[in-house]
């Protein structure tokens, strides 16, 4: 089986995902920005993934979406997200329209934050009353699991 998994991460949590689920599937890996100029019709399998920030995808991913979405058939497509809030914006929805997408959890990793990611995350934590500054929730078995299905699936 040939396949491919792009990714849009502001963070690296994202990557790390991807990673693991290259090595779940055998297949080759590349950042949205780069797949922007590929072609995907060669590929059995395709697999999009994307970190949420601000409410938002990733930018290169949602450009991905703008510029190749005829390539992004629902029988070969699959999406995984990484984010602290399981859904998705209402604004990307449609894109997913029948393909087969997964949470894996979130992640915030304090030392890669910018100056005012930080504040934000300290008036977030303060606010609910917990520390966010290097929260991980990150679940393995969901990735195995998509994993599996994208490689048992038709």
């Amino acid at each position: 089986m040939n396949g491919i998994i792009i990714y849009g991460t502001f963070h690296g949590s994202t990557k790390e995902c991807a990673e693991k689920l290259a090595k779940l599937t055998n297949f080759s890996i590349i950042d949205a920005k780069t797949a922007l100029n590929m072609d995907f019709s060669s590929y059995d399998k395709i697999i999009i993934g994307s970190a949420l920030q601000k409410f938002r995808v990733h930018p290169d991913i949602e450009k991905l979406f703008n510029t190749k979405k005829a390539s992004f058939t629902p029988e070969k497509t699959y999406f995984f997200q990484v984010s602290t809030n399981p859904k998705l914006p209402k604004y990307f929805q449609p894109n997913l329209q029948n393909i087969k997408s997964a949470h894996f959890g979130g992640k915030i990793d304090w030392a890669t934050l910018n100056f005012s990611e930080r504040i934000i995350i300290s008036i977030i934590s303060f606010l609910c009353k917990t520390n966010l500054k290097n929260f991980n929730n990150i679940q393995e078995a969901r990735i195995k699991k998509f994993a599996a299905e994208v490689i048992n699936s038709k």
